[in-house]
């Protein structure tokens, strides 16, 4: 398995990612470290980063975190806790790890921290792991 196609693939394929700037910055198997900075379209009208944009980023880094192991998935649920709010120039970094990789169902953690190290909220992601390959990788 090549973690960096992986890697790529994610980074490039993923038009949602790429159009709001979420970036798998490490991954290894089991694990992944996403980052994103927050811009003035990432606003709620308090002027702080929309959940929506917390949830985006926890549910892409632990479903990379899943990925890693070379099949394709999908979000069957997910449950993110807000405990703090990023503004705009912020960079949010979430890091998720595997709790559970089984055949078909995977579960991932992460947490979300801000680029001084303060703890912006947690998450749990459940996944149906699809028979599908990544797409460029070949199983080793």
């Amino acid at each position: 398995m090549d973690i960096q196609k992986i890697k790529h693939f994610r980074n490039t394929r993923s038009t949602y990612c790429v159009k709001h700037g979420i970036y798998l910055e490490e991954l290894s198997k089991g694990h992944a470290k996403v980052t994103k900075t927050v811009t003035a379209d990432d606003l709620n009208p308090l002027q702080y980063a929309h959940g929506g944009v917390y949830y985006a980023v926890a549910d892409t880094a632990c479903g990379s975190a899943v990925i890693s192991h070379g099949h394709m998935v999908v979000t069957v649920s997910g449950s993110y806790n807000y405990f703090r709010s990023a503004k705009e120039g912020d960079t949010i970094i979430c890091e998720a790890h595997e709790v559970k990789h089984g055949k078909t169902i995977c579960v991932s953690e992460c947490t979300i921290k801000d680029q001084n190290e303060v703890l912006l909220g947690n998450g749990s992601f459940t996944f149906y792991q699809l028979e599908q390959l990544v797409p460029d990788i070949q199983e080793e």
